[in-house]
């Protein structure tokens, strides 16, 4: 655990001050900028202030599943969707500190509330919303890009609910302008800082 989260608390620290020390480190690029961050902004109680991010996600991701079904305004089905808020926090119970898993987590929970909420509610900015929250979690960790699959909800929905199909192909639209911001946000932070030969010597890991 102590090693671990070491090796994480390392990588935040030293992410401002010589990233070329750690190249590696750049396969979660967007991870070691919010823990940076998050070290910046703790006054030096950094193993304190990444456990209360961890916290904090935690109950954001509890919170997400709320949010999800809130519409259905029912006490036992907002119960329901505590309880399974409440499980996917537990899966981050491994790790109890800020780190790429439970980051990654919690924006993949947000994203699909915000799809979920925005097709239910034909709201077009909660789905753009989505495609931001996953645009920013595919820099958390290289895998994450596979992440961009869970858009396709959308389609799913014109396959097999009856619906107006001009207005799901705007919804695509909005998914992929959300995600373009959310890519584009990332490469925007990369370049500002200096960082792209960092990152794409991390690639090659």
């Amino acid at each position: 655990d102590l090693t671990d989260m070491g090796f994480a608390l390392s990588h935040y620290g030293i992410f401002f001050k010589c990233p070329e020390s750690a190249p590696s480190s750049f396969l979660w690029y967007g991870t070691n900028l919010f823990g940076a961050l998050i070290l910046r902004l703790s006054c030096g109680y950094e193993v304190l202030a990444v456990k209360l991010a961890w916290a904090a996600m935690s109950w954001l991701t509890m919170l997400s599943v709320i949010y999800a079904i809130k519409p259905l305004q029912c006490r036992k089905q907002l119960g329901w969707a505590l309880l399974l808020g409440a499980i996917a926090a537990w899966g981050m119970h491994n790790v109890r500190w800020f780190d790429y898993n439970n980051s990654t987590i919690c924006l993949y929970a947000w994203a699909l509330a915000f799809l979920c909420r925005g097709m239910a509610e034909e709201g077009r900015l909660r789905i753009a919303c989505g495609g931001l929250l996953l645009g920013i979690a595919a820099f958390l960790k290289i895998p994450n890009i596979a992440g961009v699959s869970l858009g396709l909800i959308i389609p799913a929905v014109a396959l097999f609910c009856a619906g107006d199909r001009k207005r799901l192909l705007g919804y695509c639209f909005s998914f992929i302008t959300g995600l373009a911001a959310g890519v584009n946000a990332k490469l925007a932070s990369i370049l500002f800082l200096g960082y792209s030969e960092f990152v794409a010597s991390g690639l090659k890991f």
